[in-house]
């Protein structure tokens, strides 16, 4: 891809901002497609070849979700940190080599400490959620990441910050009323905040996907505290470790699953059984939630098990098909971790641990070539220089009428038509070459399909 140099943009306001946003863009479309998006996390720390990234797309994944420790220091003078830049740059690179889609997850920069950092004590607490002067600043590193690569048709989001934890040294897993109670004590508007970033993400592209996540390591227990943007390109991003005394137990420890686990859950500490009903009734119940009042698409970004224990590859599964039967897009946690730098190393365990994340990916290739055109079939002749012959069938009763649009792959939408027969003539003239979304509609049946337009 061709890099685009960071520029000075001039911030816009957020109102104003959603006049220009009516239109979904193309690629939120394939967040709207059922559990479309489904892969690895790629660690910044973790060294990544060319080979990785192919050898990801080989066993079905369709998404790489990059993770960059920013593009500015956390402290003052906040210094460019190009070395960061390089690293994101490479990691694109390979993913435009191997062709698979990428997000872009920001974990640090102006008054923020990547949250791993903080927990693990290798960094103070984060002063940006009570300095406007940094939030502004991280602000302005997000819309110059955003110019960087949102034209490359491949970056399909944008995590504007990684686990935002507010008063970490006072709050990490507890209940949402006390993240509350401290967000109206110490004068934190997490929410302002949140579309304080959106707002610098949208001054640098008006449709990029962002994906949002809640306080307190985005989990489940607390989502209830997600701020609610009102966007029609936003994801709604949690992370799962639960059970942790499973999840993140120590590799020679004597646990299982399906197993009692003490966990706080709606509120109320208790010792449930953990097995998938558990887990998707009442665990995800948040989540749900949030599906159903927003109508958003749902990333279960990170997730996975720290060590083989017994039952592994049932939780695996459990987790992934959960995802799946809900619609969601899901990235393990992650991707070619070396063997002696700790856990989450898939490939290296028994060999059914990788079987069952084969599945999980299989199953991904097999709904989404039905979600993409259930019934219907497209297909596309050049008759005339111009113009572009587009055929369908399966998609409609005959005598219905169906729309037509045409997307370029930032999202604009480029010509649109009706028609009540089983074709349509597009006109290309004036198109750029490269690659368009198509998207037929009649009544609820919809069929997509990608164009190539050459000159």
């Amino acid at each position: 891809m061709k890099f685009l140099s960071a520029c000075a943009l001039v911030t816009v306001s957020f109102s104003f901002q959603m006049g220009l946003l009516a239109q979904t863009s193309s690629r939120m479309m394939l967040w709207k497609q059922p559990s479309f998006f489904r892969g690895f996390n790629l660690a910044q720390d973790i060294p990544i070849t060319q080979k990785d990234l192919l050898d990801l797309k080989k066993i079905g994944a369709t998404l790489a979700y990059l993770s960059t420790e920013g593009f500015r220091d956390p402290t003052p003078p906040y210094a460019e940190d190009s070395a960061n830049i390089q690293v994101l740059d490479e990691r694109v690179q390979y993913c435009d080599s191997a062709r698979i889609y990428y997000t872009i997850a920001v974990r640090q920069g102006p008054g923020r400490n990547d949250v791993y950092l903080e927990g693990d004590g290798q960094a103070p607490p984060s002063t940006i959620w009570k300095n406007p002067k940094e939030q502004e600043l991280y602000g302005s590193m997000l819309r110059a990441i955003t110019a960087r690569y949102a034209q490359d048709t491949l970056c399909v989001g944008i995590t504007p910050t990684v686990e935002p934890n507010p008063f970490f040294d006072s709050l990490c897993c507890v209940d949402s009323a006390s993240f509350a109670t401290f967000f109206a004590r110490n004068g934190v508007n997490f929410t302002a905040i949140t579309e304080l970033w959106v707002d610098s993400i949208r001054a640098a592209s008006r449709t990029i996907p962002i994906l949002i996540q809640g306080p307190g390591y985005s989990n489940p227990i607390v989502y209830s505290t997600v701020p609610i943007i009102n966007d029609p390109n936003i994801v709604y991003e949690f992370h799962d470790y639960h059970p942790t005394q499973y999840v993140k137990a120590a590799q020679n420890a004597a646990v299982s699953y399906p197993g009692a686990y003490l966990d706080m859950v709606n509120d109320v500490p208790e010792v449930p059984t953990f097995n998938k009903r558990f887990i998707e009734d009442t665990l995800f119940d948040y989540i749900s939630a949030v599906q159903a009042e927003t109508h958003a698409p749902i990333f279960m970004g990170e997730f996975g098990l720290e060590y083989p224990h017994t039952g592994g590859t049932q939780f695996l599964s459990d987790m992934a098909s959960i995802a799946i039967d809900k619609g969601w897009h899901f990235a393990y946690w992650d991707w070619r971790r070396p063997s002696g730098w700790g856990g989450w190393d898939y490939e290296h365990w028994d060999p059914s641990y990788m079987a069952a994340i084969d599945e999980s990916f299989i199953e991904q290739n097999e709904s989404v070539a039905e979600s993409l055109a259930p019934a219907a079939t497209l297909s596309f002749t050049q008759e005339v220089p111009g113009s572009i012959r587009v055929d369908w069938s399966g998609l409609e009763p005959p005598g219905s009428t169906v729309s037509v649009q045409l997307f370029d792959m930032i999202g604009r939408l480029e010509r649109t038509f009706t028609a009540n027969s089983h074709n349509v003539l597009l006109p290309t003239s004036g198109l750029a070459a490269g690659p368009y979304l198509i998207v037929l509609r009649s009544g609820a049946a919809q069929a997509t399909a990608f164009l190539s337009i050459s000159r």
